[in-house]
């Protein structure tokens, strides 16, 4: 199931890069130097955008195959995440209840 959200999430992901560089190609002859800023824009922020993808994909993959290896060298921030979890879900459950 794991496996299907993350190939999917891919998917999508490619998606959306495609579309940004199809966009980008369709406009790549308008002379308007307002259209070239923005296109400047949207090329730096896709190249960081699919830089940070990899990166994610690679931390994420490496942290759900690896718990114990990353436990081991992250003990800290291991604690911390699952102690803004915790602060989370308890103020999650703590808030006050609106019924309508």
């Amino acid at each position: 199931m794991r496996h299907i959200a993350k190939k999917r999430a891919a998917d999508d992901f490619s998606d959306l890069t495609d579309g940004v560089e199809d966009l980008l190609q369709r406009i790549a002859d308008v002379d308007s130097p307002e259209v070239k800023k923005i296109r400047a824009k949207v090329q730096v922020a896709l190249t960081a955008a699919k830089s940070a993808w990899q990166d994610t994909t690679r931390y994420a993959n490496r942290t759900l195959h690896r718990p114990g290896e990353y436990l081991r060298e992250s003990p800290w921030k291991t604690v911390g995440i699952a102690a803004l979890l915790g602060i989370g879900v308890g103020a999650l459950l703590l808030r006050p209840r609106t019924d309508s």
